[in-house]
């Protein structure tokens, strides 16, 4: 033992510098010294390097002690974020695979048998995601059901198909899952299935999907993809169509990429709307719905379902904002809403008001009123940063409160460019009546009409929009029977691509609605199911409250809530920046 210090001290001796340098050792070091100059023979040079050596060791510990400690601290503070940013795990379902609902009143608006609002007293078989069954009598007497678990816990309850949503967008995918919360809305409403009338940048259905595999409550998505508009793009999710000879390849690539429907936007001039809507009709008949690009009009662009009552108003008497082209409606007069009727007959166009868009955009004038209340609907079913930030009607910059606090100089862009300084809400207010007078005669005179909601639009829940589109529906003098046919039924149908959609009948989707209180009779946005049944999975009213509330306490959450109002910030600023 002996020889080996020896001959590793004379191995660093001759490696070392032969002038001794003065250092100051630490006790440990010096105890370690003696230590070593009690069991070896050695010089002072040779004293001098083992305590260089050990001097050196020591700081080397104390560094990756330092290191270790800050890797720690960085980890410490990625695991705090994800914590503060990752939404509520999934919602295991109350039922699912194959169950019966047993002794329930079923209302299926518009079907052959269905002769009344009552209902007609059935069991329902569902297996994997499907109705397989509507039948009569006692469950337990049939044999080829013995396997399926028998919910009893809603007899005498209704049931109806869910609702579909005709005009929905999706917020963008992003670590905020936003996405993720605007799907759960939906079915807490009872909207089982949603057609998205595009995303902004094109990321929304990957997230439907990546959802739908990890076990969240998702509605059914029906997805148009991109804008196709014509240069230059709104939005980045825009499919540019300027050669007229790539309409067939436009539409060809859609259904290639699984969307079901084209929506055509704007920056079109006519020749571009038709050779799409040809295109569109030569190739499997996929479904056109869409914008009249201004200035164009409404009997020229003749989209097959024209979206908001675009193209109504006349082109010389309005400016080309969104603002203008979709409530500004002073040059519109009962001549011009018969001559729409007529229109609209005679080319069998269908139309998607979205009426609830025109009556939110009043909302601008009662900003600061509702902002006084912490308990209104968007604090309650929305994370901060939509009524704070993005639908905040102020102009230029305002200060952030989180950072005036920690005396930091900070400011955040607020409010949607095109929604600022808004006035003339007399207009607004008009444009809404006669919208809800054209709707009315377009009702009566049999034409096609569908319930949507524009979601993403300012003041918009996804869902409950829906649930107030029915109620403006309602102020307009149409039936709520014709309405639940309207958003069921009706819907399904021109949909295209499940059969049975939208219907209670053996063979279609599985996505039903149970309810304590007949909805036929009465039905208005505080209008709640007991239970929510999407793609055949069950979900009871209680499990749905409870994860609303895990979401709200989310979005409370100090980190999610100052991160959040930020990034909406900055997008703002982006946005508002590329639309000048």
């Amino acid at each position: 033992s002996h020889s080996r210090s020896v001959l590793h001290i004379t191995t660093v001796t001759r490696r070392a510098s032969l002038t001794p340098r003065p250092i100051t050792l630490p006790a440990r070091s010096r105890t370690l010294i003696l230590k070593v100059r009690d069991e070896v023979s050695c010089s002072a040079d040779d004293l001098n390097v083992i305590a260089s050596q050990t001097s050196h060791t020591t700081m080397g510990n104390w560094l990756t002690l330092l290191c270790g400690l800050i890797v720690a601290l960085v980890a410490t503070g990625v695991a705090i974020w994800q914590l503060a940013l990752s939404p509520p795990s999934p919602l295991p379902p109350f039922a699912q695979g194959a169950f019966i609902l047993e002794n329930v009143l079923v209302i299926s608006p518009g079907s052959e048998d269905h002769h009344d609002d009552k209902g007609q007293r059935r069991n329902i078989a569902v297996k994997d995601g499907v109705i397989v069954d509507v039948f009569e009598g006692n469950s337990e007497t049939a044999p080829s059901y013995s396997s399926f678990t028998r919910i009893n816990l809603f007899k005498d309850h209704w049931v109806t198909p869910g609702l579909i949503d005709m005009h929905s967008h999706l917020p963008p995918a992003n670590l905020l899952k936003l996405t993720r919360h605007a799907l759960f809305l939906s079915l807490y409403f009872g909207i089982t299935s949603i057609r998205d009338a595009g995303d902004v940048d094109g990321t929304a259905f990957d997230a439907v999907l990546q959802d739908t595999r990890d076990g969240y409550p998702v509605p059914r998505v029906f997805p148009c993809g991109p804008f196709v508009g014509g240069p230059p793009a709104r939005w980045k999710n825009t499919l540019l169509f300027e050669k007229l000879e790539d309409a067939t390849k436009i539409v060809k690539d859609l259904k290639a990429r699984g969307f079901v429907c084209l929506k055509s936007y704007d920056n079109l001039d006519l020749d571009h709307v038709s050779a799409l809507q040809y295109a569109a009709k030569e190739n499997n008949d996929l479904p056109v719905l869409g914008h009249v690009p201004f200035p164009l009009r409404y009997e020229h662009a003749l989209i097959p379902d024209v979206q908001h009552f675009s193209g109504i108003p006349d082109p010389s008497k309005i400016q080309d904002t969104i603002v203008s082209r979709m409530y500004d409606w002073a040059s519109v007069d009962e001549a011009r809403i018969e001559e729409i009727v007529k229109i609209t007959l005679d080319r069998h166009l269908a139309n998607t008001p979205t009426l609830i868009s025109n009556k939110d955009i009043l909302l601008f004038e009662r900003y600061h009123e509702l902002a006084k209340d912490p308990h209104n609907i968007y604090y309650r079913y929305l994370p901060r940063l939509f009524f704070d930030v993005v639908w905040n009607p102020e102009a230029g910059m305002i200060p952030s409160q989180f950072f005036q606090d920690l005396k930091l100089i900070w400011f955040l862009f607020t409010g949607l460019l095109v929604y600022r300084n808004l006035f003339r809400f007399d207009r607004m207010e008009d444009a809404l009546h006669k919208k809800m007078q054209l709707t009315k005669k377009l009702f009566d005179s049999g034409a096609t009409l569908f319930l949507g909601t524009d979601t993403q639009q300012p003041f918009s829940v996804p869902g409950l929009s829906l649930l107030h589109e029915i109620e403006l529906f309602q102020e307009a003098d149409i039936p709520l029977a014709s309405l639940w046919k309207m958003a069921t039924r009706d819907a399904g149908t021109a949909l295209k691509t499940l059969k049975g959609l939208g219907e209670i009948n053996s063979g279609a989707p599985a996505d039903l609605l149970v309810w304590s209180k007949n909805p036929l009779h009465h039905f208005d946005s505080h209008s709640l199911s007991e239970a929510v049944i999407a793609d055949g999975k069950l979900y009871l009213r209680s499990q749905l409250d409870e994860m609303l509330k895990q979401w709200q306490d989310h979005f409370r959450g100090f980190i999610f809530d100052k991160v959040s109002t930020f990034l909406a910030g900055v997008m703002i600023k982006l946005i508002s920046t590329s639309s000048q």
